[in-house]
Parts: structure tokens; sequence; C-alpha cells
């Protein structure tokens, strides 16, 4: 037994070095700087010792300061900011100062405050007074997010005042301190830093010192957030600050998800195998620690990054929960056929967008949905506050008759959700809250329109397929094709539009007497009311989830407001596997989507596709493929060389990187975007629903050729393979095209959710 836990303990040792020293040459490889001659200050702290290695890899000259004159010598100058003594100094080309009394021990006394602040303010003035005879190019200056004092659940970014306590002084002080730099024409950026998460020191260093006294207990009320960010992410984005030459002043080095303390040690226990005890109160706290409990312990700031990430860094760790497994060495460890970081790339999941980008802009949100009894552990949720998410229990329902039975067979999730929001509990629930507008994705929802009508909420409707508005009549069918009409991006000829005006009052009729259906037969009384085409009709507002690119030849109203990539983002590090797959040279990513192989709504896929496909992929043996397909279905088979198969992708991230060659999509929604906002050259294999239209319009464009997965063949896949790589092909420069135009919009997505929204509220629905 004791062998085993060794080895498991050398192996998640290991794993952790390859995976750091990986990521920490991908960030030399990225930024490709000549050797810089570089100071550090602070370089025994927690952070300085992590910073020198990733510093020194990069073959950069690195220099530091040191209190202690029996360790001066070579690289090490001394300097005594309490004397005001400092060594020559060379010339540098960036500064990186850390250095500074640690403030989150013990009680503050004034002789305490005193030298938190002097070991700041004097320590920076001496040391720029010797460097501004030889100024460096670029000036690091450490502070916190501190800077901001308690911000309760306010979301605060670098323009945001600063607070009214001693930490929030402190802050101010150093940074003013520093800003000389800037007068003489220094780039000087000021660290605003988290708390940094580190097993080796900082506060998680002693939370999982005290773990086995049991310890590990929120703080007072637990509602304080924190704003984190692992050792290797404020490691990472202090290189990134010195190496980017557009960033300067004050940037929060916080993860993209702040969360309350309660949640932070919850997880904290969960992940450490500790458990998790009662709270320890206030009182006791302050009556400890005094001021520092107050300032550090009980109160708490909710910080935005959104500036590095604007700058172009890349999180390592962009959720607690994956920082501290990696921190902790509990992380997963990437095997053949495992799946990196999916993400939630359904509706349900772009419905959580809409609530993580107005709770971002401080509007209250509260996220209503099905409870998942299983939820899958590698789709990552989008982070929301916490007291954001109220789950709908969706209650078993009873056979009542035959007619009743038929219709939940035919419309089970309409008929669940008509179920749990006639609850009349949960409706008195909702009126109570009091909200100022609902936004609803349509995709089967039969009563919640007439619920919120009830309550006298606005609705916004929001469509997360190309070609579903037109449920709500939306559209004219003299110029704008059905879902079920591909008549491509060209418009209709005369016969298309007599063909198209049938199919849509076929359409629309379906939905009245389904509608019908359910009033009649499957909908209780106290969520009934009005025809549901007519109240999607009468909504002030509707939200479109697609690029303009992929809608075709559609005309909308003022009213209908089309976002774009809702899922897109900068790209994140790319788990192991993934990482030695694509660093191997050109690649190719396929994939048709989870829901294709997850639900019944589809065709079954046929075997022998499989075996067409990969013969296709096999003719290209310098091209690496990378097929998203069930482990299970490919049992038994034996795969070229070139070809990996996984059961799900971090698909985005895939196509963010370097060697990415082409993308043979089933060309949805969300994948169509992405495409798009990436630049890559695509291949379209629709299999159903709104794709075979987004794959018409993309390739009357000739944005992405088509192919038809059905009836297609090894040797079709293959030309149209070789097409793409052919000279003077026409499909990945129009792609570049429509990359280079999305990319030029003048608003973002996030932008018109957030406008568009704040209009709806502020007119209240008129």
């Amino acid at each position: 037994m004791v062998k085993r836990v060794i080895h498991r303990r050398l192996e998640q040792t290991f794993s952790h070095r390859e995976r750091v020293l990986a990521a920490d040459l991908e960030l030399h490889k990225k930024y490709g700087h000549k050797c810089l001659k570089i100071l550090v200050t602070g370089a025994t702290g927690v952070l300085g010792r992590g910073l020198l290695p990733l510093l020194t890899t990069g073959g950069h000259d690195v220099y530091t300061l040191v209190r202690n004159r029996s360790q001066r010598g070579g690289k090490k100058l001394f300097w005594d900011p309490v004397t005001g003594f400092i060594e020559d100094l060379p010339q540098f080309d960036a500064v990186i100062h850390l250095a500074g009394e640690y403030i989150g021990v013990g009680r503050w006394n004034r002789a305490k405050k005193k030298e938190v602040i002097d070991s700041r303010v004097a320590g920076t003035n001496l040391l720029l007074e010797k460097l501004m005879s030889r100024p460096p190019k670029v000036f690091l200056c450490a502070s916190a997010v501190g800077y901001y004092g308690d911000g309760k659940e306010k979301y605060l970014d670098e323009s945001s005042p600063r607070g009214n306590d001693f930490i929030s002084e402190v802050c101010h002080l150093w940074e003013r301190s520093a800003a000389r730099a800037s007068s003489a024409d220094v780039r000087t950026v000021f660290l605003r830093i988290g708390v940094s998460l580190s097993p080796t020191g900082g506060a998680l260093q002693r939370l999982l010192s005290t773990a086995p006294l049991g310890l590990i207990r929120r703080f007072g009320d637990g509602k304080q957030y924190i704003s984190w960010v692992s050792q290797e992410d404020t490691i990472g984005a202090v290189y990134h600050a010195m190496c980017c030459e557009d960033l300067s002043g004050p940037v929060n080095i916080v993860a993209p998800q702040p969360v309350s303390n309660e949640t932070f040690m919850q997880e904290l226990a969960k992940i450490s195998g500790y458990p998790l005890l009662f709270p320890l109160p206030a009182s006791l706290l302050k009556t400890l620690y005094g001021q520092m409990a107050e300032e550090i312990l009980l109160s708490g700031c909710r910080v935005s990054c959104q500036k590095l990430i604007d700058s172009g860094y890349v999180f390592r760790h962009p959720t607690l929960q994956e920082a501290l497994a990696a921190l902790l060495g509990k992380g997963g460890q990437n095997r053949v056929g495992s799946t990196g970081r999916g993400e939630k790339r359904s509706h349900a999941g772009l419905i959580r967008k809409f609530a993580q980008v107005l709770s971002e802009r401080n509007h209250e949100v509260t996220l209503l949905q099905a409870e998942q009894p299983s939820p899958n552990p590698l789709r990552e949720p989008v982070p929301l506050p916490s007291n954001a998410i109220s789950l709908i229990q969706v209650k078993p329902l009873e056979s009542r008759d035959w007619l009743h039975t038929l219709g939940v067979r035919m419309f089970r999730g309409g008929v669940a959700l008509c179920d749990a929001l006639s609850n009349e509990t949960f409706q008195l629930n909702i009126e109570s809250q009091k909200f100022d507008a609902a936004i609803i994705e349509d995709s089967g929802n039969h009563c919640m329109q007439h619920l919120m009508l009830k309550l006298k909420i606005p609705i916004i409707n929001y469509y997360a397929s190309v070609g579903a508005e037109m449920r709500g009549i939306l559209m004219d069918p003299l110029e704008t094709p059905t879902n079920f009409m591909n008549f491509g991006a060209n418009g209709m000829s005369p016969w298309q539009v007599y063909l198209n005006v049938l199919v849509h009052k076929a359409l629309q009729w379906g939905y009245y007497l389904q509608d019908l259906f359910f009033e009649l037969f499957l909908v209780p009384s106290n969520v009934q009311g009005g025809d549901r085409l007519s109240l999607i009709q009468n909504s002030p507002l509707h939200f479109l989830a697609f690029d303009p690119s992929i809608a075709g030849n559609k005309r909308y109203p003022p009213n209908v407001i089309q976002l774009g990539c809702l899922t897109c983002r900068p790209p994140r590090l790319l788990p192991e596997y993934f990482r030695r797959i694509t660093m191997k040279g050109p690649f190719a990513l396929f994939s048709l989507g989870k829901m294709v192989f997850e639900t019944g709504v589809f065709p079954t896929i046929p075997p022998q596709l499989f075996n067409t496909i990969i013969a296709a992929f096999e003719t290209f043996p310098k091209l690496n493929f990378i097929v998203s397909w069930p482990l299970e279905l490919t049992k038994g088979l034996t795969l070229p060389r070139n070809i990996f198969v996984v059961n799900s992708t971090p698909q985005l991230d895939l196509l963010w990187g370097p060697n990415i060659s082409l993308f043979i999509s089933h060309c949805g929604v969300n994948g169509a975007n992405e495409a798009i906002h990436v630049g890559v050259p695509t291949i379209c294999v629709p299999v159903a629903w709104d794709q075979p239209r987004i794959a018409a319009v993309l390739s009357s464009r000739q944005v992405a050729p088509s192919l038809e997965l059905w009836s297609m063949t090894s040797k079709e896949m293959v030309d149209v393979i070789s097409s793409m790589f052919a000279n003077g092909s026409v499909y990945p420069a129009r792609m570049r095209e429509l990359h280079k135009l999305v990319h030029n919009l003048p608003v973002t997505p996030s932008d018109r959710i957030v406008k568009f929204t704040e209009f709806v509220l502020r007119t209240k629905g008129s």
C-alpha cells in the first residue's frame, strides 16, 4: 500500500511539473521576446520564488535585490529600504517590484501598519530614485485588489474608485509612489493581484496547514467575495504584463470567476478531502484578529479581469475547481480517449451566457432550469453569482388517460416543464421576486410565456437555432426561406416562394394545433392563456443566437437582434493529451456534435459511416485527425496512426490551435459561429434540424463546401478535403474574409444583450 501511495504521489508530482513546464514553454513561444535584463525585488516571497524559474527558462538575464549583505554577489544586489542604501544598478529592460511586508498575518497595531506602508512606499521611492538615471522600458509594481475595499457584490474594474479602509490606503500609497516611473516615459503597470493560491505559501497554504485541525469553514456569513487567482496564472499574468507593450496602468490579476467565501471553502473541502465544519463566527474572528479580520477575512470584492483578457492573456485555471485540483495534485490525468475541458454548448448553455453577461453588468439574474439528476462532469457550467440559480423541480407525471399518455410521449419535455410551472408555490415564489423582465428560450417552451404574461412581466424571446424565429411569424415568407427550405442565400425563385408560403402556413397551423392540444388535454389551467404564437409575436424583443452570415437572405424587423457567437472566447490552455496531438504538426478536427449521439431525435448513425470517414482520413497520412465519436462505437477497430478518436473535445480551444488546418463540422449554430470567429477552413456535414440550412448558406456563399452525411462516399470526402488544400481554393479565402468582417463589427454579442435588454427594462416592454 505504501508503494502504491508513493507511486501515485510521484506520478502526480511529475505530471504537474510536466504540465507547468509545457505551459511555461508555450508562454515563451507566444511572446518570442529577445532575452531581457530583468530586476526582481521580493524574489524570496511566494510570487517571486515562482516567477524566477519562468524568467530563467526563457533565457532572460535575471537580477534580484536582497536585504542580507551576506547574500550579495553575482546577480544578487544589496539594498536596505530602512537605511536608504542600494547598490549601483546596471541598465535594465524591465523591473518587477514585488517587495513589501506581508499584510495578512496577525493583528494590526500601529507599528505593524507603519511597517507595512514603509516597506512599500519607502522601498519604491528608493528603487525609483536609483533607476531614474537609467530608466527601464517597463516598471511593474505589485499592488492588490484590496485597493477597492469591501466592494460587496458589485463588479469592480480598474476604473472603480478605491475604498476607504487601511488596505485601500496601502495600495493607493504604493501605486502613487510607483507612478513616478510613468513621468519618465517608462511603461508602468500596477499589478492589482487577488488572493493568489499556492500550496507553498499565502492564504491557501495556511488553510491547508490548519485543515487537519478542522479549520476549513466559512468566515462569518460566507457571503464576502474572494477574487482569487492560481499561482500559475499570477506568474503568467505578470510575465504577460511585462511582454505586452499595450498594457499599462492598473491591471486586475484575478481569475474570471470570483466566488463567495462559502463557495470557496466548499470547493476546498471537497477537493482536499477534509471536512467542512460549522462557520467561524465573525465576532470570534474580530476578537482574535481585530481590524485585520474585518478587512481581510470578513470583507471582499468581486473584481473583473476583463482588461487582462482583452489584452490577450489566456488563463490556465479559469475555474476554482480546476485551480484547486491542479494545485493540490487532484487533477484528472488525460489518457487516450479521455476528454478535455468540455463546455456546455446546448441551448441551456447559451441561456446561461445571457445570465452571465447580465450579472456581470450588475443586474440581478435568476436562472430557472430543470434539475439534472447526474450532471456531466466534463461540461463546465458558466459562472453565476451564488444566488443566481433557482432550480425547477420537475416531478413525475401520472398518466390520466390514453390521450394524456400519448401527449406525454409526444411532448415529454414541454409537458414536464408545464407541470413544474403549474406548481402554485412556485408561482407565488416567482411573483414575489418582482422580476422586471423574462428572457425565454423558445425551444419546446409551451407554458413559460403564459405564466410570465399572467405575472405581467415583459418577455424577451431567444432563439438558439436558425429558422426557429419562424415560429413567431416574425418574417415575411415572400422573402425569407423557412427552416425546412434549403434555398441558399441568393434569394428564391417564384416557384420557391410559392412553396415557401405553403410550408410557412403549414408550420403556423401546426403550432396552433399543437398549442390547442396542450391547452385542451395537457396543460394545467393556471398556466393557460392565449395562443403561444401571438404571445411571441407581441414580445418587445427577440434575440437570435447566430451571426448574420449564417442566417441567409433574411430581413428582420428592428426588434429582432442577431447576436453572433455567444460561445466564443479567447483560447485556453489545451489539456495535455490534445496538446501533444496538436504539437505533432497540422491537424484537422471532425465533430458532428454531441446531440447526434445522445438523443433519439436524430436518425441513428449507421456503423459503416465511421468506416467511410476513417477511410477518407487515412488518405492524408501527413495530417492528423482528431475525431469526436463515442468510443464504445469504435471498439475492436484498428485505427491509422494519424487518427485520434475521443468522446468529446475542447472544440473552441482546438480551433484556436496554431496548427489547425481544417474543421469538419455538422455546422450547427455554435460550430458555424466558432469557425467564422476563428477563421478556420471548414467543411459542413449537416445532420438535421437547422444544420442543412446553415450548410446551404455557407456553401452558396463559397465560405464552406458541404457534404451529404447519409450518402457520401470516402472518395467524395477525399475530393472535398483535397480541394480545400488546393492552390487558389476559394473557400479558405472567403472564410478569412468573413472572419475579418465579423471581428470588425463595432458591437460585441455581449454588448447587444446588455444594450437591448436594458432598453426593455427602461421602457417596461412597451
